[in-house]
């Protein structure tokens, strides 16, 4: 009880305080609803969109804890599927932003759809671990409150501010992926990152000098990707800081045309010393090169660095060729790699029979090959090599042929396909995908094939 000798304000507030007490319990009790036990709610709650958790949360605590709890368990499905504007996109962050661990669901990838911004997340999303931005502004204050957690972060083509980020860099001590394409140098990134298992980073204005102090202050990194022209300057960087790495990536930087032409023009003479320096990566397991606007001397600079690899014994695994003119040479080149699951060459010039049953034959465990003709008349291929191919590849799952490569298969050759790929002798299924091609020649009525610009035929 109140004294009467307390000031009047102070009686009023314990005077309501009491009253909200004493009514709040039989307001719930008469709701029949509330009167359901926990797994009951959380299966109608279930049922509701986002939208509908946002609206249940306001009705009481018990329901806003139901709602948070179905939240956290289906917000992912939930999420990807939801588009709203602006104001129900905002209340979804206000109610359960500090929920939301990972930005995947809640992906500002798509900003200029759904209207969310930076300063939103900053906001709402405080417990953050996983961070997707792109064409955003963001400052160098609010990354500082969601950076300490974060374990992922990318920063696609946004807007900074030129505040101090070096100090807040230094707080991603938990960071383990970090995918950087900014039109910045970068030289901020230059520290030490604990746990950095995975980097991307596009080399337009970070320069090979940078890139190599990154990596020489992380050397437990495993997966670089590296958006650059591949030249002798940024493979040296490479391979003299992270001989640990395990994946490799150097793609050309399909950016802006500002920074297409500035690149162009920058360093772009390659050379086969160069590329072989690439074996003294020793744990390297995947590894894609792309050459565009990189000319090299040596003009058969596959079959020696295949050579070098298997000298070096690499556990290569999964191997992409971009930009170089594959022909037959190079292809069975590859064979010398017996630990090759995956190939793809983005630009086959010449490709036979032969070059089909060599791969297979002479590598276990393949399991993929993709191949992509650019020119007409770049490959003959005949239903026998394909029934030589699935004969000999039993690990082999999937084969892609995408463009106008000659292939004719009979209906003899085609019944054999059939029988060898269904064999039982054969450990897996196996698809194969004939795209984009004018120049199939059918013979077989029963064949799965069309004479249509996509094609697919299945075995199962």
């Amino acid at each position: 009880m109140s004294h009467p000798n307390e000031p009047i304000a102070k009686r009023l507030r314990t005077r309501n305080k009491i009253t909200e007490q004493a009514t709040k319990k039989p307001q719930e009790l008469a709701d029949p609803f509330l009167k359901l036990n926990e797994d009951c709610l959380n299966a109608v709650f279930e049922y509701l969109d986002v939208e509908s958790l946002c609206r249940t949360a306001d009705v009481c605590n018990r329901s806003r804890l139901i709602s948070e709890q179905v939240f956290k368990r289906y917000y992912r499905n939930v999420w990807r599927n939801y588009y709203g504007k602006q104001s129900e996109l905002r209340r979804v962050l206000c109610k359960f932003g500090h929920l939301i661990t990972t930005s995947k669901a809640f992906s500002i990838v798509y900003a200029d759809n759904v209207y969310l911004t930076f300063d939103d997340y900053v906001k709402y999303s405080t417990n953050l671990e996983s961070l997707t931005l792109s064409k955003q502004r963001i400052t160098c204050k609010g990354l500082a409150t969601l950076i300490p957690r974060l374990k992922y972060l990318e920063l696609d083509n946004c807007t900074i501010d030129y505040e101090d980020w070096e100090t807040v860099f230094k707080e991603c001590t938990k960071l383990e992926v970090l995918i950087f394409k900014m039109n910045t140098s970068g030289e901020f990134l230059v520290q030490t990152f604990p746990k950095l298992i995975k980097l991307e980073i596009e080399c337009v204005r970070v320069s090979p000098a940078t890139l190599a102090s990154i990596l020489r202050l992380n050397p437990q990194i495993k997966q670089l990707c590296t958006l650059a022209i591949c030249h002798d300057a940024i493979i040296d960087a490479i391979v003299e800081n992270a001989l640990d790495l395990e994946e490799l990536k150097i793609y050309y930087p399909y950016g802006p045309k500002e920074s297409r032409i500035r690149l162009i023009w920058s360093l772009r003479k390659g050379s086969i010393e160069g590329l072989l320096k690439l074996t003294r990566l020793k744990k390297l397991t995947l590894l894609h090169l792309d050459i565009m606007y990189v000319e090299y001397t040596d003009l058969k600079p596959i079959p020696k660095l295949m050579e070098a690899l298997s000298n070096e014994n690499i556990p290569l695994e999964k191997l992409e060729l971009q930009e170089f003119s594959i022909d037959s040479d190079d292809i069975v080149s590859l064979t010398s790699l017996k630990t090759l699951r995956y190939i793809k060459l983005a630009k086959v010039v010449r490709m036979t029979d032969a070059d089909l049953i060599a791969l297979t034959a002479e590598l276990p465990l393949l399991s993929s090959l993709h191949f992509n003709f650019p020119f007409e008349n770049a490959a003959s291929i005949t239903g026998n090599g394909l029934f030589r191919m699935v004969q000999l590849g039993n690990q082999l799952e999937h084969v892609s042929l995408d463009g106008n490569c000659k292939i004719e298969v009979t209906t003899k050759s085609y019944q054999a396909l059939l029988k060898a790929g269904q064999s039982a002798d054969r450990q897996k299924k196996i698809a194969i995908n004939i795209e984009n091609n004018h120049k199939i020649f059918v013979m077989a009525s029963e064949s799965s094939f069309a004479k249509e610009k996509t094609t697919s035929f299945r075995l199962m």
